[in-house]
């Protein structure tokens, strides 16, 4: 009786799990480097999340991610980029990837080779990259002109995929289903 119940209600429990467990997110950084127009050292960090990809407008050549936090050092200074949401996005018709402000201004936009095919959620460089469009950026720390960026290079990471709560859900319900079973077998025995 009792392993007919117990079956059951674990059965139950993996389907729910199943059911509330999205797919895997992996965080991923972008991250260009160089030298502002007054020759300053700088890098740019956006972070995304892998399943927040769509394509801008809806134009399948334009992969683009929205970024959940950013840092921006140039110099001795470092802060955050701050003037709207950020994406990171790449222009495949182009072969341009770029920085762009709540899906309106382009704020940073370089061109490397691969960009053309660059899916914007996996792994990625470090390369060098040239400078196509800069602009005059609103940071936390004051403006800074990237009109004649130089020395640019730019990488993406993948970082480990995060877990969701139902993958926490089926580990435990595993955990505990194998305490069951080895309390169980030790019973068996004595």
């Amino acid at each position: 009786m009792f392993r007919t119940a117990f079956r059951a209600a674990f059965g139950a429990l993996l389907g729910l799990a199943a059911l509330v467990s999205p797919a895997a997110a992996s965080q991923i950084i972008y991250t260009l480097t160089g030298n502002t127009s007054t020759g300053a050292a700088f890098t740019i960090t956006g972070t995304g999340d892998t399943t927040s990809l769509f394509s801008f407008l809806g134009n399948v050549n334009t992969p683009t991610v929205a970024l959940t936090s950013n840092t921006i050092t140039v110099g001795a200074n470092s802060g955050t980029i701050s003037s709207g949401p950020l994406y990171f996005f790449d222009n495949h018709t182009v072969g341009v990837a770029g920085f762009n402000l709540g899906l309106s201004s382009d704020l940073l936009d370089f061109g490397a080779a691969g960009f053309s095919t660059y899916d914007v959620i996996s792994n990625f460089g470090p390369t060098p990259a040239s400078l196509f469009l800069g602009a005059n950026i609103n940071t936390s720390f004051g403006n800074v002109d990237f009109a004649n960026a130089t020395n640019l290079s730019f990488s993406a990471v993948v970082g480990g995929a995060v877990p969701e709560p139902g993958t926490w859900a089926m580990m435990l319900l595993g955990f505990g289903a194998i305490g069951l079973s080895v309390r169980r077998h030790q019973r068996v025995l004595a």
